[in-house]
């Protein structure tokens, strides 16, 4: 009986040894203005959380700003010499949510077939 006392406590300790340490903190986001342009009224929503960032400088980035969760992309409108620009996600099926820390998303205009779109792109910090 000791034996398999002792056997059942060291698997119990190899298990818990292995298990992943996940962070602990807030989950904060900012955005990086790679447009070319100075951008305003800078919106995100990731589902679970919105925050309007303001204005952000051509080549520059936001302070952060914490959310309950995000994923690798959102939902972000902005404007540039007044004209709107959106980024709509379809849906996050098959995506995971970021764990918490430091993350940005990189937010680039592309042109596409004569027409210009927002993209974003995300990287951990």
């Amino acid at each position: 009986m000791k034996k398999l006392l002792f056997v059942t406590l060291i698997i119990c300790l190899i298990i818990s040894s292995c298990s992943k340490n996940k962070p602990d903190g807030p989950l904060l986001i900012r955005i990086d203005n790679q447009t070319g342009f100075k951008i305003e009224e800078v919106f995100v929503n990731t589902g679970d959380g919105q925050h309007t960032f303001g204005t952000i400088e051509q080549g520059e980035k936001s302070a952060y700003s914490e959310f309950i969760s995000a994923y690798r992309y959102a939902y972000v409108r902005l404007k540039i010499n007044n004209v709107e620009y959106v980024q709509q996600p379809i849906d996050f099926v098959g995506e995971t949510k970021l764990e918490p820390g430091k993350h940005t998303y990189i937010l680039e205009l592309l042109t596409f077939n004569n027409q210009i779109h927002l993209r974003s792109s995300h990287q951990k910090d």
